[in-house]
């Protein structure tokens, strides 16, 4: 298995869905901690530290600058994006950037694997259709199909 660092683009997207989510459905609870509007460097920041901690200890001995990933100039740093971005495309980030991440044997007990639990059923509810969609409760197998 191999693990690399993300670049600052991605982890801003991902923070860019959470400053959507909580714009649209108030603060992100994740464990006993929240997420409310205006965190979001707190968020970028917290996503980034976990991806170096899991590609450090999956390379262990390298120096951060040895690590594989990112090598441009852009800075690891929250900038607010102007757009909300897909949350089908977010969804497939958040898999990746959980994908380099879990490398620790303590991924599943880090704040940022909660907030990606969090954020993964916020995105869900915000795919088209989805308030849309009449099977809260399913009668008839029939209407689980797709058409």
């Amino acid at each position: 298995m191999s693990a690399y660092i993300e670049s600052p683009a991605h982890l801003r997207v991902l923070t860019q869905a959470v400053v959507a989510s909580v714009r649209r459905d108030g603060p992100i609870w994740y464990g006993d901690k929240r997420i409310e509007d205006g965190d979001y460097a707190q968020v970028f920041d917290m996503l980034y530290a976990e991806n170096v901690r899991s590609v450090s200890y999956r390379y262990a001995g390298e120096p951060r600058e040895s690590l594989p990933g990112y090598c441009g100039d852009e800075p690891y740093e929250w900038r607010v994006l102007t757009f909300t971005p897909d949350p089908l495309k977010v969804l497939k980030a958040l898999a990746g950037y959980e994908y380099q991440s879990c490398e620790t044997p303590d991924w599943e007990q880090t704040d940022a694997y909660r907030l990606c639990q969090a954020l993964r059923a916020r995105l869900v509810s915000m795919l088209p259709g989805y308030d849309e969609t009449e099977t809260w409760s399913i009668g008839d197998v029939k209407e689980a199909m797709s058409e």
